[in-house]
């Protein structure tokens, strides 16, 4: 797949026209660099392999230039846009928050969340300042001030609540659905002096009385022809006597006396069981004394004397029902006092005499009842004639209260008629003045429309952002490799790793133990973090052991030029180091160095070189190029030149020391290329560019085997040796001063740690002299050796 690729053919943007690039020439060749001067066309090539611009497009081709299908997941870059995209660097209070990948994509995303969030809350700060405008009964803009003005002016002297108070007789109180009822529906006059005289016209009919309907019906009082002949014979019946003792006697008379309801509630207090006090002398009663007198009583009481009874109060009560009747008639009849006198006194006066009638009949049922034995004469009292009149009466007044409800329902109609055109005046002196409120509350209900959509809107937005400061808090990336990186690159276990905030899920930047705060990170330390990041990154969804084991194109625009210079011998140390784990993982894997810097492209072509010859393909694993004028060719290659090996060990030695030594930082580098030349070819037959790369010579390293794999202290020794390519970059006028003195006092003492470390008695033997002016170096060198980071 990957080993395939040898052009590419890009379009868009600098490359107009689709352009083919030769990249490899052949299928074994791994790395191409391709030195471009700014504005070549360098970042728009590896933009192209994004996918991502819709400007450009860039196909991978074969040997054949065909197309090749490499899936996109298959393609990394390494350019300036992935550090924007992938890293960044956040202040929280006194700490730097680094962001990862995702991480930063949901910031960005939380960022454009809290700018809708502002506009939001101001969008809803407007609208409730607009609200509490338009709710201000004071403010002429407000629906409250409007309705308030046109109920005022509804109450006025002469208008509707006057007009309407003067048909009905009672006064309004001006809701809502009144003034639906007045503005909302639809008039017929042409004018307000139309329905005005037509309003004149029937309130001059209703008049100023409030009359209303009687609407209870006067029934006659209805009686059966020989009822009160029945009751005259029922009081003229003689019921005979039983045949008493003295006691029965005496019972007899306390019924003459008291009646037989007495009699009747003696009889029920004894039956009772539980009844041992005689309620009437207070003595004691035995249940004997109580069976006695209850004996006495039914004597006295006989069947035909109960059926009388029970037929006198059967009448007794027809005859109180007659005058409860008499008594609703009469009420209803009171209504007509006024109105209809003559009638009414008829009826009244007719009213008395069947009530008087009535009365006598009870009385007299009453008098047979408490003396059953005792007959009553009752002589006929025409009773039922009076009734008659009575009735007649009653029907004459009924005819008068039909008349009369049929008067008050055409005046009701009339009030009808006239609270219409009461309507209809108000509408033409007022409508003006409704469709006024009505645009105000319009306004207001649309303002409340508008902040309870704000107000939604905005509450989605808090939860949108909550959701994603839990997502960002959630994203988990390979720590413990960013910081084995970043010790690569710096040399160091401590100057500068991660560290993930235990509760709130963020990763810190720390430095030598301490958090580092945002100003002090630099942007060349970010740079290197997002360098660090793009190589875990590409191990995503993959077990530890399985390191880039998938074919891969990978791309790096410009890797070093913007980091901080004291760090690149760092950066290309790493470089080599993950560029060797990548080929390790799958040969078949190719990358691309794009750089703008000549001295980058030399490292890089070094770092290439080295790590071919671990696979043992020298020729052609790693091809040079020029971006020019939108096409590349072959770069020129520079020698290395080589000088003999003397007692240089003894000043690299000092200078690594810090003491006064023959050298300086101008020629330190060469001096210190010269050292391992010599070292190299004398005792192992092997150049400076393998005397790292040999795995019998790193062996002999132990625990710092992969450290010295990889540390690419040839950057600094190739420096003299370069001066052209240095000058022909135009990196900076300053090239003398390309690496600072630590680092070159840095590198010093890794050369001699390393040479310690081969070949400990070799090392002794050249910086032991007779006057002992080293002093205890072997000590010294040991303290070297532990500051490095082991495997």
């Amino acid at each position: 797949m990957t080993e395939s690729i040898m052009s590419l053919k890009i379009s868009g943007r600098c490359f107009p026209s689709s352009t083919k690039l030769k990249c490899f020439t052949k299928n074994e060749s791994r790395i191409s660099i391709i030195y471009g001067k700014n504005g070549s066309g360098k970042s728009t090539i590896s933009k192209s392999l994004c996918n991502v611009e819709s400007d450009l497009s860039c196909s991978l081709l074969d040997q054949n230039d065909k197309p090749l299908s490499i899936p996109q997941n298959h393609i990394f870059v390494f350019n300036e846009d992935y550090i924007n995209d992938k890293i960044a660097v956040q202040n929280d209070g006194l700490s730097a928050v680094i962001l990862f990948g995702e991480q930063v994509e949901i910031d960005k995303q939380i960022e454009e969340a809290n700018e809708k969030l502002e506009d939001y809350q101001r969008f809803i700060d407007d609208q409730e300042s607009i609200k509490n405008g338009l709710e201000n009964d004071k403010n002429s803009n407000s629906y409250k001030y409007k309705i308030n003005n046109l109920k005022d002016k509804l109450k006025s002297s002469d208008n509707w609540v006057e007009r309407e108070f003067s048909i009905s007789g009672r006064r309004h109180n001006i809701s809502t659905n009144i003034l639906d009822r007045i503005f909302n529906k639809p008039v017929i006059s042409k004018s307000r002096e139309e329905a005005f005289n037509h309003f004149q016209e029937l309130k001059s009919i209703i008049g100023t009385g409030s009359q209303e309907k009687i609407s209870d019906t006067m029934k006659p009082l209805m009686v059966e022809n020989d009822f009160f002949q029945n009751i005259t014979q029922l009081l003229a019946e003689k019921i005979e006597k039983p045949v008493l003792n003295d006691r029965d006697k005496r019972i007899i008379e306390i019924y003459s006396q008291k009646g037989s309801r007495y009699i009747t509630e003696v009889k029920s207090v004894f039956e009772k069981e539980d009844q041992n006090i005689c309620p009437y002398c207070f003595r004691p009663i035995n249940s004997e004394e109580k069976s006695i007198i209850l004996s006495e009583i039914e004597k006295i009481l006989s069947e035909e004397a109960k059926n009388h009874q029970r037929e006198l109060a059967k009448y007794d009560k027809s005859i109180a029902e007659m005058m409860t009747k008499l008594d609703k008639i009469i009420n209803i009849a009171d209504d007509f006092i006024d109105i209809y006198a003559n009638e009414y006194e008829t009826v009244e006066s007719q009213y008395r005499i069947v009530n008087s009638l009535l009365s006598q009949y009870g009385q007299s049922v009453e008098d047979k009842i408490n003396s059953l034995y005792t007959p009553i004469s009752f002589s006929d009292n025409n009773i039922i004639q009076e009734i008659k009149k009575l009735n007649d009466a009653i029907s004459r007044l009924e005819e008068k209260r039909n008349i009369y409800n049929q008067q008050i329902e055409e005046i009701d109609k009339s009030k009808k008629r006239a609270s219409d055109w009461n309507r209809e005046i108000a509408y033409w002196e007022f409508s003006e003045d409704y469709i006024e409120y009505q645009e105000a509350y319009n306004n207001y209900q649309e303002c409340c429309r508008k902040m309870t959509d704000y107000i939604t809107e905005f509450n989605k937005l808090k939860e949108e952002i909550e959701n994603l400061n839990n997502k960002k808090k959630n994203v988990v990336i390979a720590k413990d490799m960013i910081n084995k990186a970043l010790s690569y690159v710096f040399f160091s276990n401590n100057r500068l790793q991660l560290d993930v905030g235990a509760e709130s899920g963020k990763y810190y930047l720390i430095s030598n133990g301490i958090k580092v705060t945002p100003d002090k990170v630099s942007t060349g330390e970010r740079n290197i973090i997002a360098l660090c990041y793009f190589f875990t990154q590409m191990l995503d969804n993959h077990n530890s052991t399985d390191n880039f084991t998938d074919e891969y194109f990978i791309v790096i625009d410009d890797p070093i030029s913007s980091f901080d210079r004291e760090n690149q011998v760092g950066v290309i140390t790493y470089l080599k180091c993950q560029l060797s784990k990548i080929f390790y993982g799958n040969k078949n894997s190719k990358i691309l160095l794009l750089s703008h810097d000549l001295s980058t492209v030399y490292d890089l072509e070094k770092a290439g070189e080295e790590i071919g010859e671990q696979f043992n393909l020298k020729n052609k694993f790693v091809e040079n190029y020029e971006l020019k004028q939108r096409q590349i060719d072959n770069t020129k290659h520079i020698d290395m030149h080589r000088h003999e090996y003397s007692l240089l060990m003894k000043e690299i030695y000092k200078y690594a020391k810090g003491e006064n030594a023959l050298l300086s930082d101008l020629t330190i580098g060469n001096s210190m290329r010269r050292l391992l030349e010599a070292h190299g070819t004398f005792l192992y037959k092997k150049g400076i560019d393998a005397l790292t790369t040999n795995e019998d010579i790193l062996d002999l390293c132990k625990n710092h085997k992969n450290y010295f794999r990889n540390y690419m202290y040839r950057l600094v020794l190739n420096g003299e040796s370069h001066l052209e390519e240095r000058v022909l970059s135009l990196k900076d006028t300053n090239f003398f001063e390309n690496y600072t003195s630590d680092q070159l006092k840095d590198t010093a003492q890794k050369i001699i740690c390393y040479l310690y470390l081969i070949n400990p008695l070799h090392v002794k033997e050249h910086l032991s002299d007779k006057g002992n002016s080293l002093g205890n170096y072997i000590n010294v060198i040991e303290r070297w050796i532990e500051d490095i980071p082991a495997d």
